[in-house]
């Protein structure tokens, strides 16, 4: 693996194959902008009472770099608790873990286990692993808060009679997320970046009532190295 420090940093990893995710095309009626907020904090209300949850997540990226189209499927293991902390375990459907993410609620943890090398940031969103839209990390930078954007002014929200879609549109990225009614978990993410890159996610068995493993958000340092990013 090789490391390029820039204006941004960036992560290289081998991925391959390629898959879809099934993203919903039910009809969604707009909502009145004044009905934002109240369903945005139904939303938040919802994860009121979790001590930890964790969801099975496929993805299927698409790539568009200077011409240069390429596509991956792969899928992550997530373990989230609430305002504080997540791990999420990334790999190939077919092979083995192309990352270890943590953040354990001041800095975040890239493990990269072929290398034996763990990259430590306290901002993850100026990261990027290729083939992951770098949107990916700003989602995940606000995820140990909320999955809803800190900025809602460009929010639109949609509903049918099964779930909302809110849709944000930002100077980077056009970004979607569906959620059923009554969940605080979006059933779906997608991101489409300004080069036409994309990331589609489908979120699968959200368990709220899952058991604290002792350790779970607590790095190893053992056998590593460690690199600073900051």
């Amino acid at each position: 693996m090789k490391i390029l420090k820039s204006s941004a940093l960036i992560l290289i990893f081998i991925f391959a194959g390629c898959a879809g995710v099934n993203v919903s095309h039910q009809a969604f009626k707009p909502i009145n902008t004044k009905e934002n907020q109240r369903i945005l904090k139904k939303i938040q209300n919802n994860t009121n009472g979790w001590k930890l949850a964790k969801c099975k997540i496929k993805l299927s990226i698409s790539t568009n770099v200077n011409g240069d189209r390429k596509k991956y499927n792969v899928r992550a293991i997530c373990l989230w608790q609430p305002g504080k902390k997540i791990r999420m375990r990334i790999s190939h459907i077919l092979a083995g873990t192309i990352a270890d993410i943590l953040f354990d609620g001041e800095k975040w943890y890239i493990t990269d286990e072929q290398n034996a090398r763990i990259y430590i940031t306290k901002r993850i969103d100026t990261i990027s692993i290729s083939g992951f839209p770098r949107n990916f990390f700003a989602q995940m930078q606000r995820l140990p808060q909320t999955w809803l954007p800190a900025n809602n002014k460009n929010l639109r929200i949609g509903e049918n009679e099964n779930s909302y879609k809110l849709i944000n549109n930002s100077y980077s990225a056009d970004i979607e997320w569906i959620f059923y009614h009554n969940s605080a978990f979006p059933s779906e993410l997608k991101i489409i970046t300004t080069n036409n890159g994309n990331l589609l996610a489908a979120f699968e068995c959200p368990d709220t009532n899952v058991i604290f493993r002792a350790g779970a958000f607590n790095p190893t340092f053992e056998g590593y190295e460690i690199r600073e990013m900051d």
